[in-house]
């Protein structure tokens, strides 16, 4: 038997985005897999040639925010109108798929921005289209 090598998959905190940052802007187009919408245009992707995961915001573009449950330190919060339509649209197109994600900045929080595609389809687009952003 073969002893497969054991993946690790790491997050790409503050710090570790000023390193991958360049190599992710000279790629042109990234491939990812959206593990998780948190709104309209905030995702966490899944990036399988550099097994990590990162944060990342649709450039240009804002959408409402969506309802959120309140936590031990953060009160809940109130959707903004249409905050929860943008929301379902990201997950019903994006959540569990594979994308293409071209990094054009980052935050201060190590969240990359810019713009993401799925088949060929803007994000940004179809959601300032639909009317979400």
């Amino acid at each position: 038997k073969k002893d497969v090598p054991t993946q690790r998959i790491f997050e790409i905190d503050a710090t570790k985005a000023k390193q991958y940052f360049p190599s992710f802007q000279r790629a042109q187009r990234v491939d990812a897999i959206v593990e998780f919408v948190a709104s309209g245009s905030r995702l966490r992707l899944f990036i399988p040639k550099h097994h990590c995961l990162c944060t990342f915001l649709l450039g240009g573009i804002t959408c409402p925010r969506a309802s959120r449950p309140a936590t031990a330190t953060i009160p809940a919060s109130e959707a903004e109108p249409f905050g929860e339509d943008a929301l379902a649209f990201t997950k019903e197109h994006c959540l569990q798929h594979e994308v293409q994600i071209q990094v054009e900045s980052q935050d201060k929080a190590g969240n990359f921005i810019g713009g993401l595609w799925i088949d060929n389809l803007n994000l940004s687009v179809a959601l300032v289209e639909e009317g979400f952003a």
